[in-house]
């Protein structure tokens, strides 16, 4: 009878002891700590971060969607381009048709470049920005070192802190030579 009244006691002394040395332990970390604060944070830093503004929260926006604007600036290392047949750009906003391709001003510096407006308010592009250029006859492709069509290009993606401000977002860059696309 003893027995019946003291099992219990002892299950539960068992108990308590079990979970005061679980406590002191701290929790089994059985995975490989990922994501910012890594550690035994496992997240804690960006997610302090995230909602008390201090240091970076990661978020970042298209620049062509900032109210900034974007200015393209194109260095045309192979010298094709000229005044009467100057470098346009072709964008998937305009479809990729050529007949709506718009051309690039060249500047007295010899760059040849080209405003993007910021958005209007409330106004947000559904797809990404993409973009390439073509010379002014718009039988020409840019090409890449190897001699291969460039492709489609993209503005990168800024973080909101530098998406503020007045002046327009500058991106430069070169444009080796062109060529009959494909």
């Amino acid at each position: 009878m003893l027995g019946f009244i003291a099992a219990p006691l002892v299950v539960m002394a068992i108990l308590v002891y079990g979970i005061v040395l679980s406590m002191e332990r701290g929790p089994s970390m059985v995975a490989e700590p990922v994501g910012a604060g890594a550690g035994d944070t496992g997240g804690a830093n960006a997610i302090g971060r995230s909602l008390f503004g201090s240091g970076d929260a990661g978020r970042s926006i298209p620049a062509e969607q900032t109210a900034r604007g974007a200015v393209l600036v194109v260095r045309d290392a192979g010298g094709v381009a000229n005044a009467e047949r100057p470098i346009v750009l072709l964008t998937n906003h305009g479809r990729w048709e050529a007949a709506g391709a718009e051309p690039l001003v060249l500047g007295a510096d010899g760059l040849w470049s080209i405003a993007l407006p910021p958005p209007g308010p409330g106004q947000t592009e559904p797809m990404a920005f993409r973009f390439a250029v073509l010379d002014g006859g718009e039988t020409l492709v840019e090409l890449d070192t190897a001699g291969e069509p460039m492709g489609e290009r993209r503005l990168p993606r800024v973080n909101e802190d530098e998406a503020v401000g007045e002046e327009p977002l500058v991106y430069e860059f070169v444009v080796v030579g062109f060529g009959a696309g494909g």
